[in-house]
């Protein structure tokens, strides 16, 4: 609604060249093994692309629509979490998403003996954490560690539902201060 001008095919077609883009940069030792190809992503992504948390304009309406994050390298934690998700996917990385309060994260599990669970903090130019780690960073952003449930993974129609919240509280928001 706020973007009428926009065309969804487009910009699908701009996600679609960049994930080609990303592919064809990948080296076979980047493909060699999970990680790699996760640390191929986010060289990528975050230090090639400049994609990036906007940490001063959080309320921004631009950083919730994945076409202008994707023109202004500049997002939310779940719009980078997103367009995260959609690269990993396409380099066959099972990456999941996790709709913790304060903070979106994406999810890998790594296989081995024993496999080892990473949360990436996309809003944090893919930073790798642990579970400790995750749970630290959660508590300082909010007084309290996240319910058992936040950790498990969410689907596509519970992020587009957190989105859509986070739009029409910033609309509201918006109106409340005209």
């Amino acid at each position: 609604l706020d973007n009428a001008e926009f065309d969804p095919a487009q910009g699908m077609a701009e996600v679609d060249r960049m994930a080609e883009e990303l592919k064809a940069a990948l080296t076979d030792e980047d493909k060699s093994q999970p990680e790699n190809l996760l640390r191929a992503l986010h060289r990528w992504m975050f230090q090639e692309n400049g994609f990036h948390g906007s940490h001063d304009d959080m309320n921004n309406r631009a950083n919730s629509y994945l076409n202008e994050v994707i023109d202004d390298r500049e997002g939310l934690p779940i719009t980078l979490c997103i367009l995260h998700r959609e690269f990993a996917r396409r380099l066959g990385l099972a990456v999941t998403g996790r709709n913790f309060q304060g903070r979106c994260m994406n999810h890998l599990q790594v296989p081995g003996e024993p496999a080892r669970d990473i949360y990436i903090d996309a809003f944090d130019r893919g930073k790798i954490l642990t579970e400790t780690e995750t749970s630290a960073l959660l508590l300082k952003l909010n007084d309290e560690l996240p319910a058992e449930d936040a950790w498990k993974p969410v689907s596509d129609r519970e992020v587009v539902l957190r989105m859509l919240n986070n739009l029409t509280a910033n609309a509201a928001a918006a109106v409340d201060d005209a």
